[in-house]
């Protein structure tokens, strides 16, 4: 990971993406190999990215919903051995991660750090008034980005829940926004930043900020 796209890629693909490993039966010792997606249809954006920048043959299909509460999702299919040994070997992200409780931050210069939380919010963050929010299935991950974010921003509170959910249980990291800690963390997600998904900057544009810090950013 020596780039912000990598970064930003990689915390996006460890919040939706998932790998899969398919034995086949006239091949039983070359099983294929494949990072996978499956994003709500508002995601699109970042999909196309992921798909332009690694393999830009590749279809992006739409899968229509079959529930009238559920959004459309596109699909993205990358098979890719050498890219499958590398996410498994290097940053510990196996098939089945949903039930990984053990995985940790992946390793990182520190300048790479807030591009791939920035991924990973737009896969698995959310922002809301006066807080925002994500998700994490190993609490070991949690405590890491909460390191990262209480290291840049010592003044931001937080506090966790835990969620028993269907699959597995899941930890939710809230974190409370202030007037102190409203701009900074801000600049820590999006300062100079190329790649985000937009739809989630809008929303923290509108919910982290007020109007003051708003014409701070503008000068």
């Amino acid at each position: 990971i020596d780039s912000e796209l990598k970064a930003y890629l990689l915390g996006y693909l460890v919040a939706d993406g998932c790998i899969t490993i398919e034995h086949r039966k006239e091949k039983p010792n070359h099983p294929i190999r494949r990072v996978q997606f499956q994003p709500s249809i508002d995601d699109l954006q970042v999909i196309t990215l992921m798909r332009d920048s690694i393999a830009p043959d590749n279809k992006i299909t739409t899968v229509l919903s079959k529930r009238g509460n559920r959004k459309d999702t596109v699909k993205l299919r990358l098979a890719n051995t050498y890219m499958v040994k590398v996410l498994m070997n290097n940053y510990n992200i196996y098939p089945r991660k949903t039930y990984d409780k053990t995985f940790r931050f992946p390793t990182m210069d520190k300048q790479f750090r807030r591009h791939f939380i920035r991924g990973y919010m737009d896969g698995d963050g959310s922002f809301g008034n006066r807080h925002f929010s994500m998700i994490c299935n190993s609490v070991l991950f949690l405590g890491d980005i909460l390191s990262e974010f209480k290291n840049a921003i010592p003044d931001l509170k937080h506090y966790v829940y835990e969620e028993n959910r269907s699959l597995t249980t899941y930890y939710s990291l809230h974190f409370s926004v202030n007037k102190k800690s409203r701009l900074d963390l801000f600049n820590y997600l999006y300062k100079d930043c190329q790649y985000r998904l937009d739809r989630k900057f809008n929303k923290a544009w509108n919910t982290v900020l007020n109007s003051k810090s708003k014409e701070l950013l503008s000068v």
